[in-house]
């Protein structure tokens, strides 16, 4: 039997992701500030309370920039926690608009192509390879950053570049559930769940 697919939305807020059938969905946020919010946690402390592969798609709207921990650190946690062939959508404050430092609470502002660094396969990707020690490189940019109607913020969609290794060829020490890195993603994309309503505003 398939598990249902699990949607975790971290740092929710008030967007609230609902789930459709044959879904699990997770609303996280700092604090249980409506019943809705299943788990609260503090996400610059790490590791995030939930196990290696177990997610089928991240939803990170807005809250990445919240955090004290860089994005190098907040992804890869993303990568770790999700399964082979897993989604990453992102929305991140666009540093050239006012709004981006208005929020006090905004400890970063980044750069359309500042996604770029994580997948190999782009022009900062392959440049700045040194990094790929850290998961968080290990990525396909699916839908390029584009801007929001208010030019505000950026909208962003990445899949984790993983596979599970197989009961066959597992080293000493390694467990079933041990995963490597792939110099590429194989498999169908998957399609990410559509957001709600007027998120792309």
């Amino acid at each position: 039997m398939i598990a249902p697919r699990m949607i975790l939305n971290l740092g929710a807020g008030n967007q609230l992701v609902a789930p459709k059938a044959g879904q699990t969905v997770v609303n996280h946020d700092l604090i249980k500030h409506r019943p809705e919010i299943d788990v609260t946690h503090d996400l610059n402390d790490l590791p995030w309370p939930w196990e290696d592969n177990s997610v089928d798609h991240v939803v990170a709207r807005a809250v990445l920039e919240h955090l004290r921990i860089n994005l190098f650190e907040s992804v890869g946690e993303c990568w770790r926690i999700l399964r082979p062939e897993g989604i990453l959508s992102l929305k991140l404050p666009h540093w050239q608009h006012d709004n981006a430092y208005l929020d006090p609470t905004h400890y970063w502002r980044f750069s359309l192509r500042t996604c770029d660094m994580f997948d190999p396969d782009t022009e900062y990707g392959r440049d700045y390879r040194f990094y790929s020690h850290t998961k968080g490189c290990k990525w396909l940019i699916i839908k390029p950053a584009r801007l929001n109607n208010a030019k505000s913020s950026f909208f962003v969609t990445l899949q984790v570049r993983k596979t599970l290794r197989p009961l066959g060829n597992l080293g000493p020490g390694q467990a079933q559930g041990d995963y490597h890195d792939e110099p590429a993603c194989h498999g169908e994309l998957v399609e990410p769940s559509p957001l709600p309503e007027g998120e792309e505003t």
